[in-house]
């Protein structure tokens, strides 16, 4: 599958007239000796060749030719770049036994000896993690997509973020590491670009794909979420329409499936066969699942066979795994127990050969280690927090006491001075009182008085009147002087 013919790949005039502009500009560039944009021009060849012709002959010697332009520049990045592009071509186009290659030597020894671009680093190690992948060694997987998140995150590049996490929640789930997985998912949604459909779209493909982690109504709801956002583009027709026949199968629509599965088939098996690569294994995935679905098992067992020899042509691992643990999950609930033997005995064997299995439980000792000694943080800082917090509590209960203190004096400065204002008050009243009871009392007393004095005085003005005496008369003028009250009494009298 390494070397395909261009021939079977029909051009239209909008793709022709797109290579012969590319064309035309290296011709342009190759009289001017820029070697800088004729590089590029190059790479820009190679993918058109890649995308249109389907021709990675062509392809390889476009990148070959930007590489030879990249270093008469001397520029050492555009060397790089131009290196990455032609490791990525190989990845794509599926060159056998590139688990590691020269080339990886090469650019590894340029990484650690020159100042290269951080975007570049990103490229580069995301695509050493999407090959460890292929392969199965998935904590090497790990560690190249640690390194390129944290190189998304300098950048401050949102896409690179969310791109660069889809991968790394890949990974969780072959792990079975399920908080790392729910917090990876929660980064994703965090960063992923509003106006970015493209990659909205592979996040919930790739959710979809995560068939047994997921209800069927939450992952429904994932591919639903795909159709709506992809009803303006055909880019990844054919993921969706693979996920849509598994829907279909999963809610008994087998006639649509059916019809589905025969429409890739013809599409991408007939019509372009190099438009994608691992066409061929997933179809014959999705006629084990009709034909198991139908109850036709033999038939169900040829295309899972065949699929599972694609995966070894291909070398494939990844998929090969992926449809191994499909198989013994489809045949869990039958009595197929010769093919769920024989997909449990060939996972082992698949498993060892990569070193999954060691490599799966070295990561759970790591992951336990790592929790333990973060627990062991945990409690160091609990431990400190409430040495701190004591600390506080003292400072707050001597600031308590002094308050209460002071609001005691206070409160008893104040009832000092109520007490003694009312004292006061009441001495007042007191002393009003006694006033006004002196007061009556010689009221009284000056009533009485006078009412003698009255007695007194009538009987003496009685006895002046029958009396001739002038001496008298005088006693009596003096005494209305004294009394005014009288006056018109004696006046009379």
């Amino acid at each position: 599958m390494g070397v395909q013919d261009s021939k079977s790949a029909k051009i239209s005039k909008g793709d022709s007239a797109r290579l012969a502009n590319v064309q035309v500009q290296i011709e342009s560039f190759h009289q001017d000796n820029n070697h800088l944009e004729l590089a590029l021009s190059y790479i820009q060849k190679a993918k058109l060749e890649k995308e249109i012709l389907r021709d990675t002959n062509q392809s390889f010697t476009s990148i070959r030719n930007a590489l030879k332009s990249a270093k008469k520049t001397n520029d050492i990045n555009l060397e790089f770049y131009c290196l990455y592009n032609l490791r990525n071509a190989q990845y794509l186009s599926n060159v056998p036994n590139q688990k590691a290659t020269a080339l990886d030597t090469v650019l590894k020894t340029i990484l650690d000896n020159n100042v290269i671009v951080d975007s570049l680093k990103f490229n580069i190690h995301q695509l050493w993690g999407n090959i460890y992948v292929k392969y199965n060694y998935h904590i090497l997987a790990l560690n190249e997509y640690v390194v390129s998140q944290n190189i998304a995150y300098t950048l401050k590049d949102d896409s690179k973020i969310a791109n660069n996490l889809i991968h790394l929640l890949q990974i969780y789930n072959i792990l079975e590491d399920d908080n790392s997985f729910k917090e990876t998912q929660s980064l994703i949604e965090a960063y992923l670009p509003e106006g970015d459909k493209e990659l909205k779209i592979r996040y919930y493909l790739k959710l979809r794909s995560f068939e047994y982690r997921y209800s069927q109504v939450q992952s429904e709801s994932y591919l639903q979420k795909v159709l709506e956002l992809s009803s303006n583009t055909r880019k990844f027709d054919f993921p969706i329409k693979k996920e849509l026949a598994i829907y279909y199968l999963q809610n008994q629509k087998n006639d649509s499936a059916l019809s589905t599965i025969e429409y890739l088939e013809n599409t991408y098996l007939i019509k372009h066969p190099l438009k994608h690569l691992y066409a061929q294994i997933h179809i014959e995935d999705l006629y084990a699942r009709f034909y198991y679905r139908m109850d036709d098992f033999p038939e169900a067992e040829k295309h899972y066979t065949k699929a599972l020899e694609l995966c070894d042509k291909m070398e494939s691992p990844f998929l090969k795994r992926k449809l191994l643990l499909l198989t013994l999950k489809i045949t869990k609930g039958l009595d197929d127990y010769e093919l769920a033997f024989n997909s449990l005995r060939s996972l082992k064997q698949l498993e060892d050969s990569t070193i999954n299995r060691s490599q799966i439980i070295e990561y759970q000792k790591l992951k336990t280690q790592l929790n333990n000694e973060q627990i062991s943080k945990k409690i160091i800082n609990l431990e400190y927090d409430r040495k701190i917090a004591d600390l506080n509590l003292r400072d707050k209960n001597k600031n308590i006491i002094w308050l209460s203190t002071a609001t005691i004096a206070l409160i008893a400065m104040l009832l000092a001075f109520v007490f003694g204002y009312n004292q006061k008050r009441k001495r007042s009243k007191e002393l009003q009182a006694l006033n006004n009871l002196k007061d009556f009392v010689f009221s009284v007393i000056s009533h009485d008085r006078r009412l003698v004095f009255k007695i007194i005085f009538k009987i003496t003005c009685r006895i002046i009147a029958s009396s001739s005496n002038n001496s008298l008369k005088i006693f009596k003028f003096l005494i209305c002087k004294m009394d005014g009250s009288f006056k018109f009494w004696f006046y009379i009298f």
